[in-house]
């Protein structure tokens, strides 16, 4: 592969080999990792730097966890040093990350255990590398597309020169995409418990002290909630007279008259109360990074009208609150979305995109096939990409396998495209939808022996959704109904031949 082959193009498949090449290639220009911004010990930065330059782009990152765990410390804690550092009101500033140490001993028992994880859920894949190729997806597509000048993160609310740069942008990209799925291990433990239960009882063992904690809606969980649920409101100049706010005089800050107060968007604090409830592991790896970095317990909020946020505050609070509630939404389909250019969103169809050498959907087949995924089109106002299955050349899978294949295969682009079809559902602002997507998933395995070898969902609007199988386009409804239809027919079949062979 050569330099040239990094850049993006729309009919080369994207895979860990590109991605390590391209960060091998490309990381000494992102902002936060420029050694010269930030001091850290010179023999840390050569550590950081060998461990970057020895990833082995030959090999899945899922076998190279020991040196992905040093480098996502690294990269975690630059980020939030780089943020601090961008934070006008620190007169003073140093290089710690207060608090990503102990995360890093979390990520470090969550990748022990992660084993076990897949004992408890056959349906459960990789987290711990997924992490990082979420990451380096994002990084390599937001910057090969010019997509971080397009996030807007409420600039109408704040003077120009106020405005989140770029630069902390990918940051907050950084964060956010590494530390999204650090929960995941807490909606395990149920299933965990079952397991042991199972086999427990088959030795006449009922009376079982069964693995637990308590996570209870405690005060500093509400706040977090709170936290992310919340947005700004600018302040009148009626509102602002009335305060009578004294200014500290010993912190040297731009005269500005524009305040804000926090305020809690009710769908918002539902939508996550519901999803902590339901032991929501994206609002769990939120409250996670906020008991562990000092960095997040040191953010602004406030609904006391007298002491109101300025513009630095508010910034500071966007970026933290920007990068919680991305997290806290990535697993929870009752968020919704009418723009492209925004964090949640593009971590949400990142999170989807990286299918590639995790187990999932080949999880039955004795050789799993290989997804290829092409990214054909990402905008401002557009995304399109195709997920490509084929099989191994030297591990082609059986005649049986790949007739159960064909099954999965529709049932894996139906759970996709319901996903997709409720996070872009009909809603409130629906005038300012400005968000199309096209996904599409290929079969290359059982193709000679079946027509329907692809199939494409769209969706432009939520009254405009459409599948395409092979060349034929109908809509969402009509392809639901032959899907159920033969759904029936593969019923009945089976019942047959139970009851002939019983």
């Amino acid at each position: 592969m050569t330099p040239d082959d990094l850049s993006w193009d729309s009919t080369k498949p994207i895979d860990d080999e590109k991605l390590i090449k391209w960060f091998q290639k490309n990381y000494t220009k992102i902002s936060y990792l420029n050694f010269k911004v930030h001091r850290r010990y010179p023999s840390q930065i050569k550590k950081i730097k060998k461990e970057i330059a020895d990833l082995k782009p030959g090999e899945d990152l899922s076998h190279q966890k020991v040196r992905l765990l040093k480098i996502w410390e690294y990269l975690i804690g630059s980020a939030i040093v780089f943020l601090k550092l961008k934070d006008a009101r620190e007169l003073h500033h140093d290089d710690e990350d207060y608090g990503v140490g102990n995360l890093s001993k979390f990520f470090k028992s969550f990748t022990d255990f992660e084993t076990v994880f897949y004992g408890a859920d056959k349906h459960y894949r990789d987290h711990v590398s997924h992490m990082f190729k979420v990451f380096l997806l994002g990084e390599y597509l937001l910057v090969e597309k010019k997509i971080f000048p397009e996030i807007l993160i409420c600039e109408d609310l704040l003077d120009k020169k106020f405005c989140i740069t770029d630069a902390e942008k990918e940051a907050i990209w950084c964060i956010t995409s590494l530390s999204h799925d650090l929960g995941y291990g807490m909606r395990l433990v149920p299933k965990i418990n079952t397991k042991t239960r199972s086999m427990l009882e088959k030795f006449d063992i009922f009376n079982i002290q069964e693995l637990g904690f308590p996570f209870p809606s405690t005060p500093f969980n509400e706040f977090v909630i709170m936290f992310i649920s919340s947005d700004l409101r600018e302040m009148s100049e009626k509102e602002i007279d009335s305060s009578k706010k004294k200014e500290n005089k010993k912190i040297p800050l731009p005269e500005d008259r524009r305040k804000y107060l926090n305020h809690t968007q009710s769908k918002y604090f539902l939508k996550f109360s519901r999803a902590f409830d339901h032991f929501s592991h994206g609002v769990f790896s939120s409250i996670l990074l906020v008991k562990n970095c000092i960095y997040f317990l040191e953010s602004d909020f406030t609904l006391n009208p007298s002491k109101p946020l300025n513009q630095l505050d508010a910034r500071n609070f966007l970026i933290r609150q920007t990068i919680l509630r991305s997290i806290a939404s990535h697993d929870c389909d009752e968020i919704y979305y009418l723009t492209l250019p925004q964090f949640p969103f593009l971590l949400r169809i990142m999170d989807e995109m990286q299918d590639w050498g995790r187990p999932g959907l080949s999880d039955l087949f004795k050789n799993k096939p290989e997804v290829d995924l092409y990214v054909e089109e990402l905008d401002k106002t557009h995304i399109s990409y195709k997920c490509v299955y084929r099989d191994l050349p030297d591990k082609p899978m059986d005649e049986k396998d790949k007739e159960e294949f064909v099954f999965l295969f529709r049932e894996e682009f139906i759970r996709k495209c319901q996903i997709f079809r409720k996070i872009l559902r009909s809603a409130v602002g629906g005038e300012l939808r400005d968000l199309e997507l096209r996904f599409t998933i290929e079969d290359q395995i059982s193709k000679p022996t079946t027509r329907q070898s692809t199939y494409s969902f769209i969706h432009i609007t939520p009254k405009d959704v459409f599948v395409t199988r092979d060349k034929k386009t109908i809509s969402w409804h009509e392809f639901m109904e032959e899907v159920e239809q033969k759904n029936q027919e593969r019923k009945r079949i089976t019942d047959a031949i139970n009851r002939y062979v019983l």
